[in-house]
């Protein structure tokens, strides 16, 4: 049966905390890179590879829209 009272005080100190003034999306985004990236990204410490990566993506939309407005 179900615990309906779970203990969960230990786990507040692992919580993602939000980066920058925009909190994060609810549901993560998975994908399937090359070998060869997959194995550079998971050499970059833990503790700096999520960040990275989500200024990675930013990056990449913002040049995304760039390239839609002058039309490249």
């Amino acid at each position: 049966m179900a615990n309906n009272n779970p203990r969960t005080e230990q786990l507040k100190a692992y919580q993602f905390q939000k980066q920058g003034d925009e909190p994060l999306s609810d549901k993560p985004i998975a994908i399937r890179l090359p070998k060869s990236a997959d194995q550079r990204i998971r050499e970059i410490p833990a503790s700096k590879r999520s960040v990275l990566l989500r200024e990675w993506i930013l990056m990449g939309l913002m040049q995304m829209e760039e390239q839609e407005l002058t039309g490249s």
